[in-house]
């Protein structure tokens, strides 16, 4: 209330009177000092004022009304102070027990092998010539034999102590010679009517063709050196009769007398005695078993020539039909021989192949002959060209 006496007057002595309406916030800017006016003015109020509206003269002067402002003072509250206690979790220490294991201590068998020690004697080898090493001999040490193919040429399979071998091929059956004794008797007709008595002891004989045949063999072998070696041979041969020829008795040739005086008919046949024998019909079959000996050259190389002979036992079996008549049908074991030429080849690892040449005879076969009484004693040879494998182990 004080405020607005003071704002009265100040607008009285002004000498200017102002209409207006003030609202409630412009009435108190206007008692902070917020309005001020200079001048001098009049102004009829028109109607009464409202509650809140002032009609003064203002002054010339500016008033500005002092503003007094409440102070208030609150105590503050006092601050509480709490002081937390320190707490300490006790600490429990749990050692962990320490656990010990002793493993075993495993010591493998230690197993020892020794291996032979293997010599190989090979012929030094020169390089053909290739600049400043041209016409050198490589070595490998002062102790050693001198290496072959020292590029890296194959080296052949060193042979082993044991083989087997297998052949086969052409048995060239020589002629055989068949000669006996014969004891008396009488010829049948000759071709003329007439006969002939032969003398006790008389000698008789005769010549037999063979065809080509075959032949077979194997052989179990041992190297006792790099040279030598040994086998033992079963074989089997085979040939068929051609025919016969050149048949005697006594002294005489009796190839031109009628066929009945060898089979002792009283009637002539009308053929004679060689085209009787000239119908060869038979064969010859012999199964041996030989010790042979090798000696085998060019050693170190895969190619190698050798030489063999052997001794051993043969049966053969003789069977002699000409014309279909039975003159021989008998076999003997006898003592036979050969010589043998070959090379072989060393194809890959421990196989062998080989060919060769084998020349064989054999004893005299005895047998008996069915035609006229008189033993015989066949003899006969061969020659084998066959070609085979050999497996060393």
């Amino acid at each position: 209330m004080r405020i607005l006496l003071i704002a009265a007057s100040a607008v009285a002595l002004s000498g200017c009177s102002w209409l207006g309406h003030m609202s409630d916030s412009d009435y108190h800017q206007y008692a902070q000092g917020a309005y001020m006016g200079s001048g001098s003015c009049s102004h009829q109020v028109q109607e009464p004022a409202p509650a809140g509206c002032w009609s003064q003269t203002m002054s010339h002067q500016t008033y500005q009304a002092p503003v007094q402002q409440q102070s208030y003072s609150y105590p503050q509250a006092p601050v509480q102070s709490y002081e937390m206690p320190s707490y300490q979790a006790p600490t429990q220490s749990y050692p962990a027990p320490v656990q010990s294991y002793e493993v075993p201590t495993y010591q493998a068998p230690q197993t020892s092998y020794q291996v032979p020690a293997q010599t190989y004697e090979q012929p030094a080898y020169t390089t053909g010539g290739y600049g400043s090493h041209a016409g050198t001999v490589y070595h490998q040490g002062a102790s050693h034999p001198p290496l072959r193919g020292y590029y890296g040429a194959p080296q052949p399979h060193k042979p082993s102590k044991f083989y087997v071998a297998g052949y086969g091929g052409i048995n060239l059956q020589g002629d055989g010679e068949v000669e006996g004794v014969t004891t008396g008797f009488t010829t049948g007709n000759i071709g003329d009517g007439t006969t002939i008595v032969v003398a006790d002891g008389t000698e008789y004989g005769w010549d037999t063709d063979f065809d080509n045949g075959t032949a077979f063999g194997a052989e179990l072998g041992y190297r006792a050196t790099k040279n030598w070696r040994f086998g033992l041979e079963g074989s089997r041969t085979t040939a068929d009769v051609n025919g016969h020829d050149g048949i005697f008795l006594g002294a005489d040739d009796i190839s031109g007398l009628d066929g009945a005086a060898l089979v002792g008919l009283a009637t002539p046949l009308g053929a004679t005695v060689g085209e009787f024998l000239a119908d060869g019909q038979g064969d010859i079959e012999q199964k041996g078993v030989f010790l042979n000996a090798y000696y085998d050259f060019n050693e170190g190389s895969r190619f190698r020539p050798y030489l063999g002979a052997g001794v051993g036992l043969v049966d053969t079996a003789i069977n002699y039909s000409p014309s279909g008549s039975p003159i021989i049908d008998d076999s003997a074991t006898a003592f036979a021989y050969q010589g043998r030429a070959g090379a072989s080849y060393n194809v890959n690892g421990p196989l062998d192949v080989f060919a060769e040449y084998t020349y064989r005879a054999t004893e005299g076969v005895d047998s008996d002959n069915q035609i006229f009484a008189g033993t015989l004693e066949a003899e006969s040879s061969q020659s084998l060209v066959t070609a085979g494998a050999r497996y060393n182990f």
